[in-house]
Order: C-alpha cells, then structure tokens, then sequence
C-alpha cells in the first residue's frame, strides 16, 4: 500500500514565553527560549485496503523554541514538540464517505528555521516584531479516520516525515 502525507504544518496559534523574550532582546544579540500551544494543520492523502482517503487534521502541539539572534534583524532558532490533543478528522473516504470522526496523534514534530524579523515601535512603549521563518521540520503522526454513516468504512495511516516549511507573523 502507497501511502503518501501532504504535510503542511502552520502554527496558527502560537502563545507563551518565546514572543516576550524576543520583545525584549530585539535590538541586542542573544539567547531566548520560550514555551507555548501551537495549533498544526495536516492534510493526509493516501490509501488503505483499497480505500482511498484524503483527511484534514488539525493536531494541538506544546511545543518549546529555543533561539539565537546574531543581529538585530536576524535570528536562528530550533523547536520540539509533542500532540497533547488528538484531533477529530474531517475528509472524505473514496470520494463518497464523510470522515467526521476518527483521530490523529501528533507524535513528535521538530525542526529549525532561519527568522528575519523587523522591529516596530509606537510612542517609544509599545512595540511589536513582524516576522517571516523559514525552516526544515520533521513529523510523526498517526491515525484512523471512519465513515460518518455508520463507521463501517474505517483507514489507519502512519507516517513520519520531513519537509520545508515557511511563514509570516507579528
């Protein structure tokens, strides 16, 4: 069976001690570490027993950065986390059956990343660093999705992985 994972992890929500200590240590060089929540998306497609799937999960990670700025608007970081929720699946099951229940499990996700970033300041007070990262990230996830009918259809799927990933923030 050839399964393959469409991977696209993106921190939609990111909370905890990473953006204080990068508000604080933006003009200077330095370490900074931090805690959170992130929120992932994976969008799964592959086969099973002859059943073709294609499922979205949405998998909550705490997850721990650790990070180095060289200059002011430069800095290198790395993260790793864990799944603390198994996400529900939503898709589809051969085109036909509705995935609405089921589970993925976020086994491990780490990487690193390069993070240009720009400082902005209003009134001297408050301020706020606008961002874009760009890294390597590898994964382990696995799960089983179901029909919404009655579960008769049911997949399981397993995968570690790596890919490139990127984004933007503030």
């Amino acid at each position: 069976m050839h399964r393959r994972i469409i991977a696209s992890f993106v921190g939609l929500f990111c909370m905890g001690l990473a953006s204080v200590a990068q508000a604080e240590s933006q003009y200077e060089r330095g370490l900074y570490a931090g805690i959170g929540l992130e929120l992932l998306r994976a969008d799964i497609r592959g086969s099973d027993g002859g059943n073709d799937f294609n499922v979205t999960s949405r998998p909550l990670e705490l997850i721990g950065r650790v990070g180095y700025h060289f200059l002011p608007w430069l800095a290198v970081e790395g993260f790793g986390g864990i799944g603390i929720h198994d996400d529900p699946n939503d898709g589809n099951i051969d085109n036909a059956e509705t995935v609405r229940n089921g589970e993925t499990e976020l086994n491990y996700h780490v990487g690193a990343a390069i993070k240009p970033q720009y400082a902005i300041v209003f009134k001297e007070t408050t301020q706020m660093t606008a961002y874009v990262v760009g890294g390597y990230s590898m994964y382990d996830l696995e799960g089983e999705a179901r029909n919404l009918n009655n579960g008769s259809v049911q997949v399981d799927f397993s995968r570690d992985d790596n890919d490139f990933y990127y984004g933007a923030g503030i």
